[in-house]
């Protein structure tokens, strides 16, 4: 029997064109979730495989309704618009045809959604050879929203999910996406660019994702089974912990991976990355007045700390890494104790900042910085005080050292670009004729 509306806890979104039997298995494991919700299999120009599945599931469970569009120009996404106006669940979630939900999937979404517009899952693409790989992303922090607006998109449909409110709060919805541009990112790129958008991220997998490029020799019932198998090795609580663990030792291994690969070129292993900031003083900077936090490689990191700040004119410095690499920075924030902007990194602010010690500035929009060395410094143009007070530092950033060789060779370049010694298209025919790139 069907839920009543007031009990509906999540309206799941799923598209369908012509992968017919995979249905079986992701519809399957969108109806095992473990809170109420209903399932809206959206036909653009199905297949008549396809349109027959879709009819044997809804006709077998009152929770699933099918939606038979002829085929529209792009992936049909303006069918998504139109279904999400008899959504009944709170919550939306997107699943794609070929994919898997765990069966807690939902209940996360919810949860993270109580506070927030927009969630999304730890993405976990399910490997043709039965291993898994990992796409990190957390789109609360300014510099994967920044990623989702340029050309890259780390967050498959069937991660997403938001509140039916805060979707007819944005601009548009879901509308044909322009040649060249995947639905899911054009559809994504609206929420990161929606003001005041809330976002929030999963920090354990609910979501097995097949990506069809690496399945293009498969037949739809060969995909089926291998849907079937993967849910069938995580079905359950103890699917889901086994999962989980799996998750972990992926983790630790590329950890390990990019431990060994930032040392290159040093002879000792630099773990784990660090920011250290030195506060202001009437004196030069020391290290009894200053903070050191610890840093992932590769991924998007965001630090808050609160410090002293004397009165008179001095300056925030940051240290963003203690080894070769690129950093790449989103964001910086000055507070005052009221929650006032004393300074914040901009366009128009960044030729503030100046870089110094081993770093180099790539660019400034954004702020891009590479160091040849152990000692990069960012130091924040100086604040004018009246008086003592207290401020509050924000710092988003990403370091990437996966090759501290390559690192020194472009700085080197790019200081002689700079000194004007060499002109820039020579200097990066020398880079990569000596980095051994074509």
């Amino acid at each position: 029997m069907a839920d009543a509306p007031e009990n509906l806890a999540a309206t799941i979104i799923l598209p369908t064109h012509d992968h017919g039997p995979t249905l079986y298995c992701s519809v399957r494991s969108a109806l095992e979730q473990t809170v109420p919700v209903e399932v809206f299999i959206i036909g653009d120009g199905a297949t008549e495989e396809t349109r027959a599945i879709a009819r044997e599931l809804e006709n077998a469970d009152d929770r699933v309704r099918f939606f038979d569009h002829p085929k529209s120009p792009s992936r049909g996404e303006m069918h998504r618009h139109e279904a999400l106006k008899q959504a009944r669940g709170r919550v939306v979630c997107y699943l794609s045809d070929d994919d898997l939900y765990l069966p807690h999937h939902c209940e996360d979404m919810c949860r993270l959604l109580d506070d927030a517009d927009f969630a999304h899952a730890l993405p976990v693409e399910a490997l043709p050879d039965g291993g898994i790989a990992l796409a990190v992303i957390d789109l609360a922090m300014e510099g994967y929203r920044r990623e989702i607006l340029g050309e890259r998109n780390r967050l498959p449909l069937s991660a997403g999910a938001h509140t039916v409110e805060a979707y007819w709060r944005l601009d548009r919805g879901w509308t044909s996406a322009p040649p060249g541009i995947s639905s899911d990112l054009y559809m994504w790129r609206k929420w990161v660019s929606h003001p005041g958008c809330r976002f929030r991220a999963a920090t354990r997998p609910s979501v097995l994702v097949f990506p069809s490029p690496k399945r293009r020799h498969l037949s739809n019932e060969a995909r089926m089974r291998e849907m079937q198998e993967w849910a069938e090795r995580y079905r359950g609580e103890r699917g889901s912990a086994q999962l989980t663990e799996q998750v972990l030792a992926v983790s630790l291994k590329d950890a390990a991976a990019l431990e060994a690969l930032a040392g290159e070129g040093a002879g000792t292993l630099a773990w784990p990355p660090s920011l250290q900031v030195f506060y202001p003083r009437p004196e030069s900077y020391a290290e009894r007045f200053s903070a050191v936090i610890p840093l992932r490689p590769r991924v998007w990191d965001r630090i808050s700390l609160r410090f002293p700040y004397p009165a008179g004119r001095y300056s925030i410095r940051i240290d963003p890494s203690g080894r070769p690499g690129l950093i790449e920075v989103a964001n910086i924030a000055v507070h005052d104790p009221r929650g006032n902007t004393l300074w914040e990194l901009t366009p128009a602010s960044a030729a503030q900042i100046r870089v110094e010690g081993t770093g180099v500035a790539l660019t400034r929009q954004p702020l891009t910085v590479v160091s040849d060395g152990d000692d990069p410094r960012l130091i924040l143009p100086p604040l004018e005080l009246t008086r003592p007070t207290e401020v509050e530092l924000a710092v988003e950033l990403r370091l990437d050292a996966e090759s501290a060789k390559l690192a020194r060779l472009l700085a080197g370049h790019v200081r002689a670009v700079q000194s004007k010694r060499v002109s820039l298209r020579r200097a990066f025919d020398r880079l990569f004729r000596r980095s051994g790139k074509t």
